[in-house]
């Protein structure tokens, strides 16, 4: 045998030693690649478990939720018909509060207006005290007359005072002028006094006799009883239809 031929036999029993060796280290690459695929499906698997591990616990918690929620519903449902109540109330109480307000309003109004006027009557009363005493200036006193100590009813009748007494006004004016038939140019005096005397009463225990025209009242000055008649005539007629 040849060397060339030799040379040729050992380079074909080296290749065929070498297939093997190569399929092998073929196989371990695959084999490694197969293995870094298995594992990287299993990484991807351990993900995908411990996903769906938390979205297992979502849902439990879900389902939980929802059952906790029936369970609270009946009581939301009543918390819900509690608010609506009390914004119902809430709602009346501020409409009483108005109410109550503009009653008070209105009270506080007529208190306002009462007061201005018993203000008026005051000032109208003071004016009147005025007249009275201008008339008790004017007026001529009555010789004093000796009475026994032992008639203190005769006494008491002797002594003046002054009365004053509320009529209708004009109304009662114009209905004294038609009981005595009088005159437009006749006094007040001169239609009382003799209206007086029509009912009776003698006009000599009346030291003075006014009308104010303002607010409507007679004043009159004299004794005590005869006071009394004149006012209880003047009334019936001013009452009179």
């Amino acid at each position: 045998m040849s060397k060339l031929q030799f040379c040729i036999l050992l380079l074909v029993l080296g290749a065929c030693a070498a297939v093997p060796v190569i399929r092998q280290r073929k196989a371990e690459v695959r084999l490694r690649e197969e293995n870094r695929a298995l594992r990287q499906q299993a990484d991807k698997l351990t993900h995908v478990s411990a996903d769906n591990q938390r979205l297992s616990n979502v849902l439990s918690e879900v389902r939980l939720a929802q059952v906790d929620a029936r369970n609270h519903f009946p009581e939301l449902v009543a918390l819900r018909s509690e608010v609506a109540r009390l914004k119902g109330l809430n709602e009346h109480s501020d409409a009483a509060l108005k109410a109550v307000e503009q009653e008070q309003r209105g009270e506080v109004a007529m208190l306002r207006a009462e007061l201005a006027r018993l203000s008026e009557e005051a000032q109208e009363l003071e004016s009147l005290r005025d007249e009275v005493r201008q008339l008790r200036t004017a007026a001529p006193t009555p010789a004093a007359e000796e009475t026994p100590a032992s008639d203190a009813r005769e006494t008491e009748n002797r002594e003046t005072a002054i009365r004053m007494i509320r009529t209708q006004g004009d109304a009662f004016a114009e209905k004294l002028k038609s009981s005595v038939g009088a005159k437009d140019e006749e006094s007040f005096v001169d239609v009382f006094s003799r209206f007086l005397q029509l009912n009776g009463i003698a006009t000599n225990g009346i030291a003075m006799a006014a009308y104010d025209q303002r607010t409507g009242r007679v004043i009159v000055r004299g004794t005590t009883a005869t006071l009394d008649q004149v006012e209880r005539v003047t009334r019936a007629l001013y009452q009179a239809p």
